[in-house]
């Protein structure tokens, strides 16, 4: 075999591997004699409802990987010494969560020992600026949106991260880049229900996360599991303030004015094996900035000024007297055929050019958005994971050159 052939060989072997965002984290520590101290050697640890599990070396340290974020109970198991089982292990995304144990010998057949886990205020191995966010975290929030829970994180300002610009942020969702490459946004909103875990790394962050200069928003969304569960929540309100004279006609209430539908379910397909993650959201949200139809986008206004140098707005085809008026200072006594004609034409283009005085939203949106995910284990230490999301926003944003004119206002559309 020439150089030449060897050579080919060897590239056709190269495989480039993709790298992911972190979506896992990892348990480890040591289990020792609560007697003598020694390090106890061959101890099971096992990850209840899971398949995860170690056992300890020689020097009793054991480690355990790939396991997703959340709190998990956590079992120490050797035949002549009792069981401790730790329950309320926080793991989190790209950290390792230290669980110690130290067995007594087993007085009674059976006996098992439950240890409530207390999350520990320094976390060693956090080298970055991390602010971590769990499923309980949300709950306990008085969030309804994934951007108000970051809104609040010190240094995150409406998408700029540490004075960094909007499009330096990097957002991943299940090891997966999702950042638009247009405007440096998400292409899609998570549903905050659906978060298992939410990282907003601020600095020192490692290399698996490229193409982001100030920072990283790491999502990882609920697996599904054996046991077949769901919730689903509902609620409505409007908006109430004093201040009418900022907020046009927020003194009307209308309780069905913002409105939310959501749910979601989880189970097994196969037990141990396929697992399924479904979730839904329907919201109509109305906004806090509402203007009146006065005029359309079609009204030809013109500006009308009486003897006392007072200024009144007319629209052109709602008043023909008045505009027989304006037309005749404008053009003469000889332009009464001539508006007659105009006229008619403005009537037969835009019969009704005035608008209704209704009051309408200005700064809603509806949004539809839909969430399954499928996972399947393929070993204790690899899966396989599908998920498709759909997120689909109608929505207008406020400009208060259009608060007379509210059918002005661009209606847009974001489908993720």
């Amino acid at each position: 075999m020439n150089m030449k052939n060897y050579f080919s060989i060897v590239l056709t072997l190269i495989i480039a591997q993709t790298v992911f965002g972190g979506i896992t984290g990892k348990i480890a520590g040591q289990v020792i004699d609560a007697e003598t101290g020694d390090a106890m050697i061959g101890c099971n640890i096992l990850i209840e409802g899971t398949s995860l599990g170690a056992a300890t070396d020689f020097d009793g340290n054991y480690y355990i990987l790939n396991i997703p974020p959340g709190k998990v109970a956590v079992k120490a198991m050797m035949i002549g010494y009792s069981t401790i089982r730790m329950t309320d292990v926080e793991v989190a995304v790209d950290l390792t969560s230290q669980v110690d144990f130290a067995l007594s010998t087993e007085v009674i057949e059976g006996q098992e020992i439950t240890v409530v886990a207390e999350k520990k205020m320094i976390n060693k191995d956090l080298t970055a600026s991390t602010a971590i966010i769990s499923s309980e975290d949300f709950e306990l929030l008085p969030v309804t949106e994934i951007s108000e829970a970051l809104e609040m994180q010190a240094g995150y300002v409406d998408g700029h991260l540490r004075g960094g610009r909007k499009g330096e942020v990097a957002y991943w969702i299940d090891g997966v880049p999702v950042t638009d490459v247009y405007d440096g946004g998400t292409v899609v909103e998570i549903n905050k229900n659906a978060v298992e875990e939410m990282q907003l790394i601020s600095g020192a962050f490692n290399a698996e996360y490229g193409q982001a200069m100030s920072g990283i928003v790491n999502i990882v969304t609920k697996d599904g599991s054996n046991d077949f569960g769901g919730n689903a929540s509902i609620y409505s309100g409007d908006f109430v303030s004093q201040h009418n004279d900022i907020f046009m006609n927020v003194d009307e209430i209308d309780m069905l004015s913002t409105r939310n539908i959501e749910g979601s379910i989880e189970g097994s397909i196969i037990r141990d094996k396929l697992f399924y993650y479904i979730n839904g959201r329907y919201i109509h949200y109305k906004g806090i900035y509402e203007g009146q139809r006065r005029y359309k986008p079609h009204s030809l206004v013109l500006i009308d000024q009486d003897t006392s140098l007072n200024y009144q707005t007319h629209i052109v085809g709602s008043d023909w007297v008045k505009d027989s008026s304006l037309v005749s200072e404008i053009l003469g006594p000889n332009a009464a055929a001539y508006f007659d004609t105009v006229y008619a034409l403005l009537q037969s283009a835009h019969p009704d050019p005035a608008g209704d005085n209704e009051y309408v939203p200005m700064d809603w949106n509806e949004k539809l958005y839909g969430q399954l995910k499928l996972v399947y284990k393929l070993s204790p230490l690899s899966k396989i994971k599908y998920t498709i999301i759909n997120d689909n926003v109608d929505y207008q944003e406020y400009d208060r050159a259009y608060k007379y004119n509210p059918d002005g206002i661009l209606t847009r559309n974001r489908n993720g």
